[in-house]
């Protein structure tokens, strides 16, 4: 116990001390080459594309609308058409920095920006490029467009465009502002339905466990088989740091002792997330992993003559991974220990696979595994040590990311 409480003192000093380093990032300056700027276009000297670039051309034809000269907003932007498109992928940049303000995927070659979208209306008063690539059959981005700059105010506030702003910035800045938004976790090089796989979620469970202990049971039957219900939410306060909270319980059993057991789980957990790629470039870039501390209440009231036992509280430790899979699928795991106080300890393991059948929206299924070992002959049934139970769980669930 004294070992998990020290692991524990030293993973949240480790925490705070990284997460104040992260409040002074080191920036670095990049010096470009002003370019011209010809009817409102200014022409890339060079083209940057995400993951691999698919073998379809560039939009040409970039126009941008507005109803009358004085709108402070662009109305709407059309392009020619590109054939073998599946879509389209619209960039919305800071034209001074080249900083990556905005994605937008849309089905057609025209696309009308609407204060419910929020497209330019949460953007600040300035100067901004826009840029159009074309979606391919595999997810994958073709060549970008030219791109073209527009204004967020009026002419009367903001004046003619400033010639002293390098119109390079939407090409050479923009693998440096890519990294950057990458980092936040906001994938903006995956353009599939599991783009959003790293967000915070809210889920819901429906499962079938079966639980088994090392004492007989007076019932006749030696394991508990039953269908429990959860909820589980995760919040992201920032690209590192992240808050969980579950809430398991049964609803029906399946055989009579089943109907004798009524397990509820309570627990939350403090999250500490970083990315594999930005260690190790061999390995799968997009793997996301968590170290993890937490607290488990559980409770069990169970019938007379049910050896299972009633309750146990732990402190947890834990490491989570998750990972992207094609274009709308995703897939984790998690490998948790707990102890408490008492000297009881428990080791968890759980998988999972799930499919995005809709942008947010997704479906799967998983199991959960868990090993209780008692440490204390206060919460076993007969009162002997040593007592073990075992715990399986096949659920399916429904999720929503946020």
């Amino acid at each position: 116990m004294k070992l998990i409480w020290f692991a524990t003192f030293m993973f949240l000093f480790c925490a705070l001390n990284a997460n104040a380093q992260l409040q002074s990032p080191e920036t670095k300056t990049h010096k470009t080459k002003p370019s011209s700027l010809k009817d409102g276009v200014a022409v890339a000297s060079e083209s940057f594309n995400f993951a691999v670039p698919d073998s379809l051309n560039a939009p040409k034809k970039i126009m941008l609308g507005r109803v009358a000269a004085n709108v402070e907003y662009p109305k709407l932007i059309t392009w020619k058409g590109v054939k073998g498109a599946q879509g389209y992928w619209i960039e919305i940049l800071d034209a001074e920095s080249g900083r990556l303000l905005k994605k937008i995927r849309t089905k057609r070659n025209v696309y009308v920006f609407d204060r419910s979208h929020e497209d330019f209306y949460s953007l600040g008063k300035g100067y901004y490029f826009l840029r159009v690539a074309a979606i391919g059959k595999k997810e994958k981005l073709g060549q970008f467009s030219a791109c073209r700059w527009t204004r967020v105010g009026s002419k009367k506030e903001l004046g003619r465009y400033p010639q002293n702003l390098n119109s390079d910035v939407c090409s050479k800045r923009l693998p440096a502002a890519v990294n950057r938004i990458a980092q936040k976790f906001d994938n903006p090089h995956l353009i599939g339905r599991n783009r959003d796989y790293s967000r915070s979620q809210f889920q819901v469970d429906g499962s079938s466990f079966i639980m088994g202990s090392i004492l007989d049971q007076s019932e006749g039957d030696n394991f508990a088989l039953a269908m429990l219900t959860s909820v589980r939410s995760s919040y992201w306060v920032n690209k590192r740091h992240g808050f969980e909270g579950l809430f398991r319980s049964k609803v029906v059993g399946y055989n009579e002792l089943g109907n004798d057991v009524n397990p509820t789980f309570l627990e939350g957990r403090y999250h500490l997330r970083w990315k594999m790629g930005s260690f190790w470039k061999s390995l799968y870039k997009e793997l996301q992993m968590s170290l993890f501390v937490g607290y488990e209440k559980y409770t069990n009231s169970v019938a007379n003559g049910v050896n299972f036992t009633t309750g146990y509280s732990l402190m947890k430790l834990g490491l989570a991974g998750k990972a992207p899979l094609f274009d709308s699928w995703d897939l984790g795991g998690e490998l948790v220990y707990g102890s408490g106080e008492s000297g009881s300890t428990k080791i968890e393991f759980q998988g999972y696979l799930n499919y995005y059948f809709k942008d947010k929206w997704s479906l799967g299924g998983g199991y959960r595994l868990h090993l209780f070992d008692a440490g204390t002959a206060d919460i076993v049934p007969d009162g002997r040590l040593p007592y073990r139970e075992a715990y399986g769980e096949a659920f399916g669930n429904i999720r929503y990311s946020f």
